[in-house]
């Protein structure tokens, strides 16, 4: 059975990632090649992948492209802040076989000023989905959960809202299911009164 999963902020092909998250990877390469390799673990290929942005950054758009190619899943991306060479690759065409293959979803503006939240449903639960972190949120008040990247594991998780950039999850995607049982355990519910 096909699963769910959530993540963000891999910054391939970003060296300076390194030192700024304090990643325990001695280069660029190693990084990315942990990266790919643990999210293939976790990933099937009939596995659907929402990616909240900043998929790659300070590298080529082939370089972007080859490490798509590479990972399992199908992904929905919702561009981040950095991600100039998936929007390069986006414009030149270089991204159109995983589009049209089912493979990759584009979601939001191809414009770096425009952001992009998208609601979704699994099996009954309603989340939104953005690069940002937002402090209230559509339905919020009736048990929507909030899943966020860009803060790299620097904002405390409030409420029913998380962040799930790999810098939190040992650099791989956070299932539904594992989301589910860590929401179950928040007791500090949003009221309408």
């Amino acid at each position: 059975m096909a699963s769910t999963w959530f993540t963000s902020d891999y910054h391939l092909g970003h060296r300076n990632i390194i030192r700024l998250c304090e990643r325990p990877f001695a280069d660029v390469e190693a990084m990315d090649q942990a990266i790919i390799e643990r999210h293939n673990a976790c990933v099937g290929n009939a596995d659907t992948v929402y990616d909240l942005g900043d998929f790659a950054f300070r590298c080529t758009a082939e370089y972007a492209v080859a490490c798509l190619h590479r990972l399992n899943g199908r992904r929905q991306i919702l561009l981040g802040n950095h991600d100039k060479p998936l929007r390069q690759a986006f414009k030149r065409g270089l991204l159109d076989g995983l589009l049209d293959s089912g493979q990759l979803t584009i979601v939001g503006d191809t414009d770096p000023r425009m952001q992009t939240a998208l609601r979704v449903s699994i099996e009954g639960q309603e989340i939104v989905l953005a690069h940002f972190a937002q402090r209230s949120w559509h339905s919020a008040f009736r048990g929507t959960w909030h899943l966020y990247g860009h803060s790299h594991g620097n904002l405390s998780p409030f409420r029913k809202s998380m962040d799930v950039g790999v810098d939190v999850h040992q650099f791989r995607p956070v299932s539904f299911s594992d989301l589910q049982t860590r929401m179950a355990e928040v007791q500090e519910p949003f009221s309408e009164g």
